[in-house]
């Protein structure tokens, strides 16, 4: 029996921060959130691939890492 291992990706939500959006210039409070990429076996995790934490702008709605 061969056990495949699979790469899974959660985000959550992480809190807000004052940030200025390079997207548009706008400077204001911000949520944040984290993304983990890691890959597991039966559910065990065995190496982070990346974790990056990145806000959305409340004016243009883009997405940037901080």
């Amino acid at each position: 029996m061969v056990i495949k291992p699979k790469i899974d990706s959660y985000c959550s939500e992480k809190g807000e921060i004052i940030a200025k959006c390079p997207h548009c210039n706008t400077e204001g409070k911000m949520q944040v959130f984290g993304s983990d990429t890691s890959l597991y076996i039966n559910s065990i995790q065995i190496k982070k691939i990346h974790n990056n934490f990145f806000a959305v702008c409340t004016n243009c709605k883009n997405t940037f890492e901080v």
